[in-house]
């Protein structure tokens, strides 16, 4: 296994942008775009979006009942969605989407990505 190790390290291999970000950490990837002045996008769940805030759902972690529940009410990945207010306890979210607001138990918002571009405020 050494052998075929150092053969390989002797070749010359020729790396665009997109292999060396599939190669590095996902946290080495962020600092290199940041530092190349690209647009970041953040991926979190839809309880932790403040008020004002909007992004793109990516995935619905629910299964089930629950998940098709969810998708019914067009919470479905490619989605964008703003988060327009919460009650005061902070539970449920109020969200815009697709033209019409739509409330969420926090309990339901954990299952639900959403991707927020690095202007994540709008």
């Amino acid at each position: 296994m050494l052998h075929s190790f150092s053969r390989l390290a002797d070749r010359t291999v020729t790396l665009d942008k997109l292999d060396i970000l599939n190669i590095l950490s996902r946290s080495q990837a962020k600092a290199i775009r940041i530092h190349q002045g690209e647009p970041v996008p953040t991926t979190v769940n839809l309880r932790q979006m403040r008020v004002d805030q909007h992004g793109i759902i990516k995935t619905i972690g629910a299964q089930g009942e629950l998940g098709r529940r969810i998708r019914d009410m067009g919470l479905v990945p490619g989605t964008e969605v703003t988060i327009i207010g919460r009650a005061p306890l902070k539970d449920p979210v109020a969200l815009r989407l697709k033209g019409f607001t739509l409330t969420l138990r926090n309990s339901e918002a954990d299952f639900i990505t959403v991707e927020i571009p690095d202007n994540g405020l709008v």
